[in-house]
């Protein structure tokens, strides 16, 4: 049976301020997709399937840029319960293996890889951070297994931040769900699905991976959101390539003192070099006509920090940018 994915996204992000009073933290904009889309484009490539989502503040938002790609579930008390609450909600929906992941973070693909390479019941933590008080710390023994995980825990006892993506076993989700039911049940509506997971450690190990220095981001103050875009998206981001061979890129440059000049490398492909070079409009940026002292007119796409490019190229090997 395929692994199936659950995103836990039914708060507001209040501590985002007015970033989130129209557009939930789903739905975020960070680079070309929202931060919902950078999720799922990951767990697709990672050949995870189905997704479920934990829905609550504005609902009906979400599921509409979401559509197909997911399967929803709803948290009718999402204003006074928590992620463990959430986590409940998707008792009947889950059948097998499960990865769990917080809506608010933003991964590196191979962060993904790395908790799927570690065969399940274990979780990303970063060794490099953990030192904020609202970061969700976690204390590990000699064999990289959870021993205590907690906001509350002192910097000084814990080995890095939990991360907030967890890979569970079939067996090991169904005890998770015992928990968290015993929890809630004993009146812990509004506590973190951590406090559940600190309890199942302590029968059976839950494996710390490591992700650092992999760039990644939790988004729960305004300041987190400028980071994302700004420093991690960017650290993520890797050129598309329009073609499974091979390409050698060429760079165009403008010379200050000798105006349009160009470098050019071709294809492998290619026996010789050709200068029947053809432009192609890009998404993204601001179209820009410049002309050089020597009359020779060319487009080009000005970006800002945090703004991409995508272009979809046909035709031979070759490209430059």
């Amino acid at each position: 049976m395929a692994t199936q994915a659950l995103i836990l996204a039914a708060g507001r992000g209040s501590r985002l301020g007015p970033r989130t009073e129209e557009v939930p933290k789903p739905l975020l904009q960070i680079g070309p997709r929202r931060l919902v889309e950078h999720q799922l484009e990951m767990m697709a490539d990672a050949g995870i399937g189905p997704v479920g989502m934990v829905l609550g503040y504005q609902r009906d938002e979400v599921k509409e840029i979401v559509g197909i790609r997911a399967e929803y579930m709803y948290n009718a008390r999402w204003e006074t319960t928590n992620s463990l609450y959430s986590f409940l909600m998707a008792r009947d929906w889950v059948r097998g293996d499960l990865i769990v992941m917080n809506c608010d973070i933003l991964l590196a693909p191979q962060i993904l890889n790395r908790v799927l390479s570690a065969g399940g019941d274990c979780f990303a933590y970063d060794s490099s951070s953990g030192d904020g008080r609202e970061h969700m710390k976690v204390r590990l023994d000699g064999e990289e297994n959870l021993v205590e995980m907690s906001k509350g825990l002192a910097v000084d006892r814990s080995q890095g931040e939990n991360v907030g993506l967890l890979y569970f076993k079939a067996e090991t989700v169904q005890r998770l769900f015992d928990v968290a039911e015993k929890i809630v049940a004993a009146g812990g509506t509004n506590d973190w699905i951590g406090s559940a997971v600190q309890e199942v450690a302590r029968h059976r190990p839950l494996r710390g991976v490591d992700i650092a220095p992999l760039p990644w981001g939790e988004i729960d103050f305004a300041y987190d959101l400028d980071r994302a875009r700004k420093h991690v998206w960017p650290a993520i981001r890797k050129p598309r390539r329009a073609y499974a061979r091979p390409l050698l890129v060429a760079v165009a440059v403008l010379a200050l003192t000798g105006g349009m000049q160009s470098t050019m490398y071709v294809s492998s492909h290619t026996a010789e070099p050709r200068y029947d070079w053809d432009t192609v409009a890009a998404t993204g940026g601001a179209e820009t006509h410049l002309v050089s002292s020597r009359g020779n007119g060319q487009r080009w796409w000005l970006l800002e920090p945090e703004q991409s490019l995508e272009v979809d190229v046909r035709g031979p090997d070759e490209l430059r940018l």
